[in-house]
């Protein structure tokens, strides 16, 4: 099945404006900045149908509606419009798992737990192997860590949002347990199997990132998890194709971009909001770069119209 991008701009006398980082959305006499507009986009405007019409290789062609121009899309991006045209590594962080808290704590917040989540920036070169860092590693290897999971990135850009948003002055570095604290490009800016390459390396955007309890139990915010997922301040995971040598401050240079119709976001819109949308479920599992576990993921919604709870992920805690 092909799938194609559609836009709305002609159902409408005029589309939305971007300036100074903010959207101006004619239709509902609002004002959104930029990044609470993403989410506000993807909630509303995204939708998929199946066209009744065959494509020109005579297959029935998936539309996905992504409303106006947007990050992901071909033609101008997101990026392009906010002048960010370079990604930088602005940290790079490793830690291995460690245990904490206490066997006999009352509260859930202080029992005993294990994670590789807290992680400190590296100075100089550091290994990048086919499923880690070297010097990095994950406690729970079920659901984090392999070949699709290799790196989390997390763009710098989202901490002013979740500095004001915690109450917190100043998150330290890898306040989310990623591996690569970017800066340049965000969830609408990154399309699932982006190529970017970075010192020798090459690395390919598998799949976005799905925030977990430890989250919560990391800033002590019953409700932290729930909201990067709500927000979709999310971030991402990489793949290597290339193993080398990467450190702070080197550039990612995109190479190659082969499905601008799968922005990070808007694949965290098909997962995460439009359930119901079977159709997208079944066009975003066909892309054939998305990780293994989301593309089974989906495809058994699509099969049985159900989805898996997320209730565990998100609210669990450790035992």
């Amino acid at each position: 099945m092909a799938t194609r991008l559609v836009r709305r701009s002609d159902r409408h006398s005029e589309s939305p404006a971007w300036y100074d980082g903010f959207r101006v959305d004619y239709e509902h006499g609002q004002e959104h900045h930029w990044a609470d507009n993403e989410r506000w986009l993807d909630r509303h405007a995204i939708r998929a149908r199946t066209n009744a019409s065959p494509g020109a290789s005579g297959r029935a062609a998936t539309e996905i509606d992504v409303g106006w121009p947007r990050a992901g899309s071909p033609g101008r991006s997101a990026t392009e419009s906010r002048g960010m045209s370079v990604v930088e590594l602005i940290s790079l962080n490793v830690g291995l798992p460690r245990t904490h808290g206490r066997t006999d704590a009352y509260d859930a917040m202080d029992k005993e737990w294990t994670t590789g989540f807290f992680k400190e920036p590296v100075d100089g070169p550091v290994w990048l192997g086919q499923t880690n860092l070297a010097g990095d590693g994950q406690a729970d290897l079920q659901f984090h860590g392999g070949p699709d999971k290799a790196v989390n990135v997390y763009p710098g850009e989202h901490y002013a949002y979740w500095q004001a948003a915690l109450g917190i002055a100043k998150l330290p570095a890898a306040a989310f347990g990623e591996n690569f604290t970017t800066s340049g490009r965000l969830e609408g800016d990154v399309c699932i199997g982006d190529v970017f390459q970075i010192g020798d390396a090459l690395v390919q955007v598998s799949q976005p990132r799905q925030p977990c309890w430890k989250l919560t139990q990391r800033w002590r915010v019953k409700d932290l998890a729930v909201q990067v997922q709500q927000t979709g301040r999310t971030g991402w995971y990489l793949r290597v194709l290339r193993e080398g040598a990467v450190e702070a401050g080197m550039r990612l240079g995109l190479v190659e971009r082969p499905h601008p119709e799968w922005s990070v976001a808007v694949a965290n819109e098909v997962m995460h909001f439009s359930k119901q949308d079977l159709a997208a479920a079944r066009s975003l599992a066909e892309c054939p770069l998305l990780s293994g576990s989301w593309r089974e993921s989906l495809l058994r919604r699509a099969a049985t119209g159900m989805s898996a709870s997320a209730a565990a992920r998100l609210e669990g805690s450790p035992e």
